[in-house]
């Protein structure tokens, strides 16, 4: 019996090649974060965006970090029109939950 000829294997550059791993598996729940935090400021205020910010979005949940439980408790009572203002912004409904957690907020983030 005959043996298969094997394909050679073109080597590529290591970059090149994690790139593809990385689109592969990036999901849209990437972007989605990327425009939940370009609208963030423009949904909840400039007020607000200086002491909450989206952190993780996976499967219609947002994770926001705000600088204390009292802009948690506060962000509690909005959160229902944070979540139909973001989907409308996102013309969408993307978002279905948001829950806040205390954590690091700063405007270089």
């Amino acid at each position: 019996m005959a043996s298969p000829r094997r394909k050679k294997s073109r080597l590529i550059p290591l970059a090149e090649g994690l790139k593809g791993v990385i689109e592969k598996s990036r999901t849209f729940a990437d972007l989605d974060l990327l425009q939940v935090w370009r609208l963030w400021p423009q949904v909840v205020g400039a007020d607000v965006a200086e002491h909450a910010r989206p952190a993780a979005f996976r499967n219609g949940r947002l994770v926001v970090f705000v600088d204390s439980t009292v802009w948690s408790q506060e962000l509690q009572f909005f959160k229902g029109q944070i979540i139909e203002q973001i989907n409308d912004n996102l013309g969408q409904p993307v978002l279905r939950e948001i829950r806040f957690q205390v954590g690091r907020v700063s405007p270089d983030d």
